[in-house]
Parts: C-alpha cells; sequence; structure tokens
C-alpha cells in the first residue's frame, strides 16, 4: 500500500513540474513587443533615450519627422509639437532631431507660448550649436522675452491683469549668456533694468544699467541706461529724503547724463534730469541752511554754525536764501572774535 502511495505522489509531481520545465510559447509575447525584439531600430550612437510617457507614433526618426510635417501641415500644431518633441526626446542624436527641436520651438510659439517657446529655442543653443543659424536665434529670443515682458496676467473678463515684467529677467540674461558681444545685449541689459525698475529695486536697475553703459559705451542703449540710471538715484534719494549721499549721488548721476549723453534728439529726457537737477539742488540748499541753523540756533555751537554757512555759499552762492546766510555768517565771525579765549 505504501509502494502505491508513493508511485501516485511521484506521479503526481511530474504532472506539476512538467509545464513549468517545457519552453514557453511565443504566443505569450504581445504582437507589438515581438516586433520590436525582431527588428530594433539602430543608430550610430548607442544612447536612445527610453520615454514612457511621450513617445513617438513612427518606429524611426524619418518616418517620425515626415509625421510631424503631416501634423503641421494639417494644421494640428499640438499634435505637431507633441510628436517634434517626442522626436527629440526618443532620438536625441538623429540628424532629424535639430530639425524637430526647432520645430518645437517655433510650434510653442505660434500656439502663444513664448516662455517655453524661449526655453526650447535656448535648448537648441545648448546642445545642438552650429546646426541653425544663430543669429536668428537670438533675434527670436529677444522678441519671446519682450513678450513675456510686456504680457500682462490674471486678467479675467473685462480684468485687464497686471504686468510682471520680472518674469522675462531670467530670459534676457541669458541672452547676455548667448551673445555677450552682440549689440542687441545692450537692449537686453536695458530691459532687465527696466523689470527691475518697474518693481522698485533699485539697486538691481541701477546694477543693470551699469552693465550696459560699461559694455556697450557710445550706443543708445548706453544713452538710456544713463537716463534710467540717473532717475533711479532720483527715485531712492525721494524715498530717503534725509540721506545727503543718495541726494548726492543723485546730482552726480544727473550730471553726468547732462554732460555725456543728453544728445539733440534726446530733449525730453534732457528736460526732465534738469527738473529734477534743479529739485535736487534745492533740497541740498534747504539741508545746508537747515543745519547752519540748527548749529547756531539750537546747539549753541557757532563754530559748527560758521563752518556750515560757508558751506551753503560754497555750494549754492546764487540761493534766494544766500544775503541772509551772509549776514548770519558775519555776525557770528564778529561775535566769536570778540568773546575771549578760554585758554
Amino acid at each position: 500500500m505504501a509502494r502505491i502511495v508513493q508511485r501516485w505522489y511521484w506521479l503526481a509531481a511530474a504532472v506539476l513540474l512538467l509545464p513549468a520545465l517545457s519552453p514557453r510559447p511565443a504566443l505569450g509575447i504581445p504582437a507589438w513587443m515581438r516586433g520590436y525584439r525582431s527588428a530594433p531600430y539602430e543608430e550610430s550612437a548607442d544612447d536612445r533615450h527610453f520615454q514612457l510617457f511621450n513617445r513617438p507614433s513612427m518606429k524611426t526618426p524619418e518616418a517620425q519627422w515626415a509625421y510631424v510635417q503631416s501634423l503641421r501641415k494639417a494644421g494640428k500644431t499640438r499634435a505637431a509639437a507633441k510628436q517634434a518633441l517626442a522626436l527629440r526626446l526618443f532620438w536625441p542624436t538623429a540628424p532629424e532631431a535639430p530639425e524637430a527641436q526647432w520645430a518645437y520651438a517655433r510650434l510653442l510659439d505660434e500656439r502663444g507660448h513664448p516662455a517655453e517657446s524661449f526655453d526650447a529655442f535656448q535648448y537648441m543653443a545648448d546642445h545642438y550649436a552650429g546646426q541653425f543659424d544663430f543669429g536668428e536665434l537670438i533675434e527670436i529670443q529677444h522678441r519671446l522675452a519682450k513678450e513675456v515682458m510686456d504680457a500682462r496676467v490674471g486678467h479675467f473678463l473685462f480684468i485687464p491683469g497686471f504686468q510682471a515684467p520680472e518674469k522675462a529677467i531670467p530670459l534676457y540674461e541669458k541672452i547676455a549668456e548667448n551673445a555677450p558681444e552682440d549689440p542687441r545685449t545692450a537692449e537686453a541689459l536695458v530691459n532687465i533694468g527696466k523689470a527691475y525698475e518697474f518693481n522698485y529695486e533699485y539697486g538691481k536697475a541701477i546694477d543693470a544699467y551699469f552693465r550696459a553703459l560699461n559694455r556697450f559705451p557710445g550706443t543708445p542703449a548706453a544713452d538710456e541706461a544713463a537716463l534710467r540710471q540717473a532717475l533711479c538715484h532720483v527715485e531712492i534719494s525721494e524715498n530717503e529724503p534725509n540721506d545727503q549721499r543718495a541726494l548726492a549721488t543723485a546730482r552726480a548721476a544727473c550730471e553726468l547724463y547732462l554732460r555725456n549723453h543728453a544728445g539733440a534728439a534726446d530733449g525730453d529726457g534732457r528736460e526732465l534730469v534738469q527738473k529734477h537737477l534743479g529739485e535736487l539742488a534745492d533740497r541740498q540748499s534747504r539741508f545746508d541752511y537747515d543745519l547752519g541753523i540748527y548749529y547756531e540756533k539750537t546747539l549753541k555751537r557757532p563754530d559748527s554754525a560758521i563752518i556750515a554757512y560757508q558751506t551753503f555759499l560754497e555750494r549754492h552762492p546764487g540761493d534766494f536764501r544766500a544775503e541772509e546766510v551772509r549776514g548770519r555768517l558775519a555776525a557770528l565771525q564778529a561775535k566769536t572774535q570778540k568773546e575771549p579765549s578760554h585758554d
């Protein structure tokens, strides 16, 4: 009885193990997978990138590129952009990859996505140098950055929204990095300054304007940068009315602009700076006058008051208070000469 049970045990084990030991039929593999295994696409460089979600619709970059062009011709710009990106992602070293990336950037531009289009063109500059017209790329990036700078966000129904030019700052910085010697970079630096100025970041704006002045002297952009820089110093001085260093710096910036940059074609800028310069001079004269009065009347320090009045007359000889100050100065000098020394 034990032998019969043992035989049945080994027979059952053999029946259970037989399918596992036998080779599996090919019918268990999906047809699309068998096709890829039997005839894989081969590139000269083994760096084809796997993509889980954004996969191309065709099996070769040539066929994929033709498919992208057909989608674009049919007016299906969204699908064409997606498939162009899939080509570049899946076959980054294929001859069609640069064309696909350029088409992807163009399609983003056409569909009204300037920031994303800018980044797509930047990918061209970073990864496909020498395979496109660099001047055209820089020109397109300038236009896209300007669109980002001028765009209004948060608009709803009849509400126009508001500008956010600071979003364009990294774009213009990238342009300046891409083409540091290109004359159009001067405009990019000026626009960086304007974006900072719009957000009341006058210190950063002044730095950007100085870069334009320093790197592109004698250009219209340099003249504009000098004007904007002077106006920023005026704003800083007005925001800090008791800061005499800020006031003196603002006057110097205005005088520098009028001396070196205010051409005949810039009448409006010249008049504006002259107006501010007059206001700054008036503020300076009031401060110098009040300082002398403070030393004379409040602190009762005639020696300090004499120095303050002398400074006033040196800086503002034509001021309407000059005659009064001369009288006060003479009276203090006469008084100090009559007083006995305590030495």
